[in-house]
């Protein structure tokens, strides 16, 4: 019953439409139980590629689908919809989010992603005219793993900033530790 809300808040089903914030809650709410159950893709590949939301809501929604297991014809969508891309914001977040997963070599369970974002993102810096910016106040994700394999233990720490198209203050800073 909660997923079925969830879902029509973060796809603009309800009579009441909803800001940028709480449809970006319900995105990360909605997140374990896509993921639980395969959904990811299904559930927030069209809210990433529907232009008309905010980068905000974009990027929430490209974060748990990248959590969960995309597929090469993913990452060809994304990646087709980044060569057109007019938003900044978005378009600097997902390069970033691609150099961070091609050069994680350290997480096992995103061997898949890694191998397909190390395709990717040599496309990218060969072929695409946009290039990122790293300016303060620009979306991105960035992250440093570690592995110690004598004693037994790793870690990571990833960091994420959704920028602002008014102000040089980031919308929202998100750390994952692991």
């Amino acid at each position: 019953m909660l997923e079925q809300k969830f879902k029509k808040i973060i796809f603009n089903k309800t009579l009441k439409k909803y800001d940028n914030a709480l449809k970006t809650q319900a995105i990360f709410a909605l997140a374990s139980r896509a993921l639980q159950k395969g959904v990811e893709q299904e559930y927030f590949l069209p809210t990433f590629l529907t232009r008309r939301e905010s980068h905000e809501v974009r990027m929430a929604a490209f974060d748990i689908m990248m959590r969960g297991t995309p597929t090469t014809t993913t990452f060809n969508k994304i990646m087709t919809y980044m060569i057109y891309e007019t938003d900044y914001e978005v378009f600097n977040y997902v390069y970033t989010a691609f150099e961070k997963f091609a050069t994680n070599t350290h997480e096992p369970c995103f061997d898949n992603t890694h191998t397909y974002a190390k395709y990717f993102i040599k496309y990218w810096k060969q072929h695409m005219w946009q290039k990122p910016k790293y300016t303060i106040g620009l979306s991105k994700s960035f992250s440093n793993s570690f592995n110690q394999e004598k004693y037994g233990y790793s870690g990571s720490v990833e960091v994420h900033t959704v920028g602002s198209h008014k102000a040089t203050t980031p919308l929202s800073i998100m750390v994952d530790v692991r």
